[in-house]
């Protein structure tokens, strides 16, 4: 005799006791706001402002090419681009994420690669050409070239400063808005397991029954 095969799938009237479902987390999209977009934001605009005026006065004050301070003052004007729009991303907007971290990345990129030409033109061109031209130097002339080389140098280690904290900012801003444009790809999705309350069982009908004799 042949028996026949026993269905173990849930009828269509009844639900499952435990479900598994994959389902967005909500919150990992608001990672973005732990980084303080519009402080950093206004600080890279800031710090870029200060980078143009200083590539400004460079290229005004010295006889040459400014080649170098060009490149940075369009170096600056992409990072308040990128500062503006971590400013703008606090919606969570999904293109202004992406367009943050874009910027971002190209912003970290080009400091990175401009920070060695603009201080290598700095050293040789401000230390030489401003006080130490003349072949016969008098004393006063030499003291004088001696103090703008101290207040250069400071001036120098804050423009220093400046670079590695944009850098530095850049990097947070693009790892940020990585993390919240991660939450709506297609892997991110998080499993969640329901447990559901099995039903009250039925009364058969003896027991109606009785209930009613009494």
């Amino acid at each position: 005799v042949m028996e026949s095969p026993v269905s173990t799938e849930p009828s269509p009237g009844k639900t499952p006791l435990v479900s598994l479902t994959f389902e967005k987390d909500p919150d990992r999209k608001r990672k973005f706001l732990e980084a303080d977009p519009k402080i950093l934001g206004v600080a890279q605009i800031m710090l870029s402002l200060f980078n143009i005026g200083m590539s400004t006065i460079g290229c005004l004050t010295v006889q040459h090419n400014c080649k170098v301070e060009l490149a940075s003052i369009f170096v600056s004007l992409c990072t308040i681009a990128a500062g503006s729009i971590s400013i703008s991303a606090q919606d969570l907007h999904l293109p202004k994420l992406k367009a943050c971290l874009a910027l971002q990345i190209i912003g970290g990129a080009l400091l990175v690669v401009v920070w060695p030409l603009h201080l290598g033109t700095i050293n040789v061109v401000y230390s030489y050409k401003l006080c130490w031209t003349e072949s016969n130097m008098t004393e006063a002339r030499t003291t004088l070239c001696d103090s703008f080389q101290a207040v250069y140098g400071r001036i120098s280690a804050e423009g220093e400063l400046v670079q590695v904290a944009l850098i530095a900012v850049c990097m947070t801003l693009a790892v940020y808005s990585g993390k919240a444009i991660q939450c709506c790809g297609q892997g991110s999705r998080m499993p969640v397991i329901t447990v559901n309350s099995p039903p009250p069982p039925s009364q058969s009908s003896e027991e109606v029954w009785q209930e009613a004799g009494q």
